[in-house]
């Protein structure tokens, strides 16, 4: 079930064209900057974007410009960790992320992590790309906000959820905010 959501929601994607991921994107950094959970956070973990994914390049820029620190998830064998970056100049491509040249594990309190997946439903549940490497890494941190961000054509119904799954405190599309604490 969770893998033909998978493969339904990256053929969903992968028919946006590269102009229109662009101006979603935009729209859902537009959301984001909205959000008021970010007042209070100092250090925001956020993916790098690759494969047709909602594009942070922009949103880590605009996480600086208000002061916030930012961290990105790197591989570590098979486990994800996450190290801070100052600008985006430090990162290169490498496993399934654009992780940094200089890894230095952050072992600090992280209070937003922002999430990619393949799909996501309005109660928070997501699927990611399977390797189960956020789930992992979140499994103990219960005192941060989950942000996932996807197109609204990755937001389906019901998606089944295991118990090591780790659901979203909000999702931002390019058309609505979901609040899934609700």
């Amino acid at each position: 079930m969770k893998q033909k959501l998978r493969l339904n929601a990256r053929e969903r994607r992968r028919q946006l064209g590269k102009t229109e991921q662009e101006e979603k994107s935009a729209r859902i950094l537009e959301s984001i900057k909205s959000l008021k959970l970010f007042k209070k956070a100092g250090v925001v973990s956020c993916y790098v974007d690759t494969k047709q994914e909602v594009e942070t390049r922009a949103l880590i820029e605009w996480i600086w410009s208000v002061g916030k620190r930012v961290v990105v998830p790197f591989l570590d064998g098979n486990e994800m960790k996450m190290s801070e970056i100052k600008s985006l100049s430090e990162l290169e491509p490498k496993n399934l992320f654009h992780e940094p040249k200089e890894k230095i594990e952050f072992k600090e309190k992280i209070d937003v992590f922002i999430v990619p997946g393949m799909a996501f439903d309005e109660s928070g549940a997501r699927i990611g790309y399977g390797k189960g490497f956020y789930d992992k890494f979140l499994q103990n941190r219960k005192d941060c906000v989950l942000l996932g961000l996807a197109f609204d054509c990755q937001i389906v119904e019901g998606i089944p959820r295991e118990e090591h799954d780790i659901s979203m405190d909000f999702v931002v599309t390019e058309k609505r905010i979901v609040n899934c604490r609700d």
